[in-house]
């Protein structure tokens, strides 16, 4: 993050390669709340996972104008990140050297779902090495985790900084709910950073 000269404008970029600018004279405004509707809390919901990062800076922005409501409403709709049942990975893993192509395929789908999350068990069974075929989808499923945030993961990014933007005592505890998730998950890390720096 980094301020304008003039000190009223704020740059800040994110792990999702998004640079936004920020009217701090703006944020800090000590009017009252802007109350939004239920279809523009759902439109900003919606677009808060929008490519355009204009579109998500604007719905950031409105959103952070709506405060305790804002807040109240990204609780309901923001999970920790769970890791799927260490069975049901195994079996996944395991088909993905399966004879038939429809079932790796299926398998690899359902990774991708979760690769987030599942990254060391994914180095694990590439260090065991597997055959040439589950190599190559175990190394493009671990560089998938590595550069692409999925629609809904970065969505749930830009609500976690949002939330660090916010700083109050609820969008704290909201946080906190986030970095309870699975340890190895990049939003798990995200709100645990978030709530670090928060507490400087």
């Amino acid at each position: 993050a980094a301020f304008a000269p003039a000190g009223n404008l704020l740059a800040t970029a994110g792990e999702d390669t998004t640079i936004l600018l920020w009217d701090v004279a703006d944020l800090v405004r000590s009017e009252k709340p802007k109350v939004l509707t239920p279809e523009a809390l759902t439109s900003a919901w919606k677009d808060l996972a929008d490519p355009n990062a204009a579109a998500a800076c604007r719905a950031m922005a409105s959103l952070h104008q709506a405060g305790p409501q804002a807040v109240d409403f990204l609780r309901e709709k923001l999970r920790p990140q769970q890791k799927p049942d260490a069975k049901q990975v195994d079996r996944w893993l395991k088909n993905l050297d399966h004879a038939t192509f429809a079932v790796r395929k299926e398998a690899t789908h359902e990774l991708e779902k979760h690769v987030d999350v599942l990254v060391p068990a994914l180095e694990n069974a590439l260090a065991a090495k597997p055959s040439l075929e589950m190599q190559r989808r175990l190394t493009q499923l671990i560089e998938l985790a590595e550069t692409r945030w999925t629609s809904d993961a970065l969505r749930t990014l830009r609500a976690v900084e949002l939330l660090e933007h916010i700083g109050s005592i609820e969008a704290r505890t909201v946080l906190k709910a986030m970095a309870s998730g699975a340890p190895e998950g990049r939003l798990t890390r995200e709100a645990n950073a978030s709530l670090e720096r928060l507490a400087r």
